[in-house]
C-alpha cells in the first residue's frame, strides 16, 4: 500500500495521468461535475442544518434551564368522596406553601390568563391578550424590557392599574411612539403603561406573543375576572444545584394533598420539564445531521460511480498499454497507482471545487437566507461550515476517490500480454 501511495504522487506520474485525463476533456469534466455538485449539494445541506440547528437551540436555549410549568388537568381516579373527571384549580395559597414547604425552588411565578381586551387610541383600537403575572416573572422567564419596567412585587401587592405592552401593540396602536407613564382605556377602564416589552425568541411562548399581549400584575387580573385566589400555571425554576425533576414530586405531593386528588392520579396534575424539551430538540438537530450526511453522502456515492465507471471506460481503451507493460515487466502497483491517480485526481478536484463553491455561496448568503416566506419564515442563524465538519467532507471526498478507483485497478491488474495482442 506504501508503495502505491508514494507512486501516486510521484511527478512523472502525476504528469502521465494529467496527460491521460486531458486527452478527452468533455468526458473528464461531465464526470467530475457529478462530484462538483454531489459536494456541493452536502455543503448546502449541511449549512442549512446547522443554521436550522442554530435557531432551535438558540431559541430553546434563552429559556433558563431547571425550570417546568405546572398545569391542571382533570382529576381521573375517585378519591375521599369525590368522582373523577373533576375539575380543580391551583390557588394562591398553594404557591404560599410551596415556596414555605420547597426550599430547594430559587423562584416561582404565577401565569393568569384574562380575556382578549380591546385597547383604543385614538382612532386606532385592536383586541389583545391579557395576561397576569408576579415581580418575579422576569427572574424565571426571559423577557426583554425596553423602555420602562415591568410589573413589580409592589404592584401585585396593592392591586394596582399598571400595564406593560408588547412592542407590536405600541407599533399598531400608538404609531411606534411609547406611551410610557401616560394613560391608556383597555376594555373600557384606564391604566398607566409603565413599561414596554418585545419578543426574546420566536420559538416558546407561553400561551401569547409576548409583542402581542398586555401584561398585568396577576392579582388585577383575578380581580377583573372574579378569579378569586386561582391560578393558571404556575413556573418554577430550581436551585443551580438542585435537578427541577427532584422538586416535581414534592410540589405534586403538596397540591394533591391539598385538593383532595389521589397520590396515583398521573392525570390530574402535569409538569412540563423545559430540560426535557431542550434535550428532545437536541436530538432533534443530530437526526437533522444524520440524515443531511446519508442524503449527500448517496449523492457523492453517485458521483463516484460515474467516476469508476469513466475510469473503467478508460482502462478498457488502454488495453493494449497495460498489456505491454506487463508484459516487459511493470510492477502491479505501477498499474494500480496509475489508474488510482486518475480517479483521485478526477474526485479530489471536483470535491473540493464544490467544497470552495458551497461554502462561498453560503458567506454570500449569510444570515439573511430564510427558510419559508411571510412571518412563518424560519432564520437560519449562522449556516456555515464548521471547520471540523469541512475537514470531514474533505476526508470523504478523498476515500471516496480511492474507493471509486478500486474496480478499473482491479481490472487493469488482470489485463496479459495477450489481452493486449488480441485487443491489437
Amino acid at each position: 500500500m506504501n508503495n502505491i501511495l508514494r507512486e501516486i504522487f510521484d511527478t512523472d506520474r502525476l504528469h502521465e495521468v494529467w496527460q491521460s485525463l486531458t486527452r478527452n476533456r468533455r468526458r473528464t469534466l461531465l464526470t467530475a461535475f457529478g462530484v462538483f455538485w454531489g459536494v456541493f449539494m452536502l455543503v448546502m445541506m449541511l449549512s442549512i442544518g446547522n443554521g436550522i440547528k442554530g435557531n432551535i437551540i438558540g431559541a430553546i436555549g434563552q429559556i433558563p434551564s431547571n425550570m417546568t410549568l405546572v398545569f391542571t388537568q382533570r382529576t381521573s381516579i375517585p378519591y375521599a368522596g369525590f368522582r373523577k373527571g373533576r375539575y380543580w384549580d391551583i390557588k394562591a395559597e398553594d404557591m404560599q406553601e410551596i415556596q414555605a414547604k420547597v426550599p430547594e425552588i430559587e423562584t416561582i411565578s404565577p401565569i393568569v390568563w384574562g380575556a382578549s381586551e380591546n385597547i383604543v387610541n385614538g382612532d386606532k383600537s385592536g383586541s389583545y391578550q391579557i395576561r397576569g403575572v408576579s415581580g418575579e416573572y422576569t427572574k424565571t422567564f426571559p423577557v426583554n424590557v425596553t423602555a420602562g419596567r415591568f410589573i413589580n412585587d409592589m404592584d401585585v401587592a396593592e392591586c394596582r392599574k399598571v400595564v406593560v405592552l408588547g412592542q407590536k401593540i405600541v407599533d399598531e396602536i400608538f404609531y411606534g411612539k411609547v406611551p410610557l407613564g401616560k394613560y391608556v382605556r383597555i376594555g373600557g377602564i384606564s391604566y398607566q403603561v409603565i413599561g414596554v416589552s418585545v419578543q426574546k425568541t420566536d420559538n416558546f411562548n407561553l400561551g401569547s406573543r409576548e409583542d402581542e399581549t398586555i401584561t398585568m400584575p396577576y392579582t388585577l387580573v383575578q380581580r377583573l375576572y372574579n378569579m378569586g385566589t386561582n391560578l393558571g400555571i404556575l413556573m418554577i425554576r430550581a436551585k443551580e444545584d438542585v435537578p427541577i425533576a427532584s422538586i416535581e414530586g414534592q410540589v405534586g405531593s403538596i397540591l394533591k394533598s391539598r385538593h383532595m386528588i389521589s397520590p396515583d392520579d398521573t392525570v390530574a396534575l402535569d409538569f412540563m420539564n423545559l430540560d426535557q424539551i431542550l434535550q428532545v430538540f437536541k436530538a432533534l438537530g443530530l437526526g437533522i445531521s444524520l440524515l443531511i450526511w446519508i442524503v449527500g453522502l448517496g449523492t457523492l456515492l453517485s458521483g463516484a460511480v460515474g467516476v469508476s465507471n469513466i475510469v473503467m471506460i478508460t482502462v478498457k481503451e488502454r488495453t493494449n498499454e497495460i498489456g505491454v507493460r506487463r508484459a516487459i515487466g511493470a510492477r502491479p502497483s505501477s498499474i494500480v497507482s496509475q489508474i488510482m491517480c486518475e480517479s483521485l485526481i478526477i474526485t479530489v478536484a471536483a470535491g473540493i471545487s464544490g467544497l470552495v463553491a458551497g461554502v462561498g455561496f453560503m458567506a454570500m448568503l449569510g444570515d439573511n437566507f430564510k427558510l419559508g416566506a411571510g412571518e412563518s419564515a424560519m432564520t437560519l442563524i449562522n449556516p456555515m461550515l464548521d471547520f471540523s465538519t469541512a475537514v470531514s467532507a474533505l476526508v470523504v471526498i478523498i476515500l471516496i476517490g480511492l474507493a471509486a478507483g478500486l474496480l478499473p485497478a482491479r481490472r487493469a491488474l488482470r489485463i496479459k500480454a495477450i489481452d493486449a495482442i488480441r485487443e491489437e
